[in-house]
């Protein structure tokens, strides 16, 4: 099975297979990963997370949907590792606190699925 690891720093220097880039609806570009060149990853994946209304509009099941896809497609892809952001926890105003434990779930529930991914 993989392993997690939560770390401080910018994503797009990890050399990792997949990162995944927190994208709003439109696609629009701003800074982040779609502002990076000569990225070592294979695949860049965009995940659209929820805006944070306090938690009454169903935010935690769309943000758990949001890492399930992209663990999901890593696995079809047989890609070896996969780096995310905090999805919705910068303008989208998703706590960290309560982000961090839906992120950690869905990834942990796809790796225990998915021998493929290692780091």
């Amino acid at each position: 099975m993989g392993r997690i690891e939560v770390l401080i720093g910018d994503i797009t220097a990890l050399s990792v297979d997949v990162v995944v880039n927190a994208a709003n609806s439109q696609l629009a570009g701003g800074g982040g990963v779609d502002g990076a060149f000569n990225l070592s990853a294979k695949y860049i994946f965009h995940a659209v997370g929820p805006v944070w209304y306090g938690g009454q509009r169903g935010e935690p099941s769309l943000l758990a949907g949001c890492y399930r896809q992209a663990m999901s497609l890593a696995g079809e892809l047989n890609v070896a590792s996969i780096a995310f952001p905090a999805i919705s926890c910068g303008i989208y105003g998703y706590p960290p606190e309560l982000a961090v434990p839906v992120a950690i779930e869905e990834v942990k529930s796809a790796l225990e699925k998915n021998c493929t991914l290692q780091w």
